[in-house]
């Protein structure tokens, strides 16, 4: 099993190589209740609806034939953002347990080997 970890992120050593002990000591350190959250958040459906639909937002204000144009959401649209937002948040409050490294690593985006 490969022992380091290529992570260049907050609190990272200069080389951005890690061994899973330094690693995890300072993900626990810098990241400890953002992992959690964010590992919630990939089992909650409101928060996987509530992101869907924020980026579908986010590319029909983007679309050619709005680019000259102010663009603003219906207020069902936002409403239902709002309701979507407030129940995920729900769901983030709902912490069960702790990150473990393969949560930081997805969290971080951080990926097993050594930097090159």
């Amino acid at each position: 099993m490969n022992n380091h970890i290529c992570y260049t992120g907050v609190g990272a050593k200069k080389t951005g190589n890690h061994t899973q002990e330094e690693f995890l000591k300072m993900m626990n350190k810098t990241s400890k209740k953002e992992c959690a959250i964010y590992i919630q958040s990939l089992k909650c459906i409101s928060c996987k609806k509530w992101g869907d639909l924020f980026v579908k937002e986010l590319k029909r204000a983007n679309t050619k034939q709005l680019k000259n144009k102010t663009y603003k959401r219906t207020n069902k649209t936002e409403n239902k953002l709002k309701k979507l937002e407030n129940k995920c948040k729900r769901c983030q409050n709902k912490i069960t347990k702790k990150c473990n490294l393969n949560n930081y690593i997805t969290f971080s985006g951080a990926r097993l080997g050594k930097c090159e």
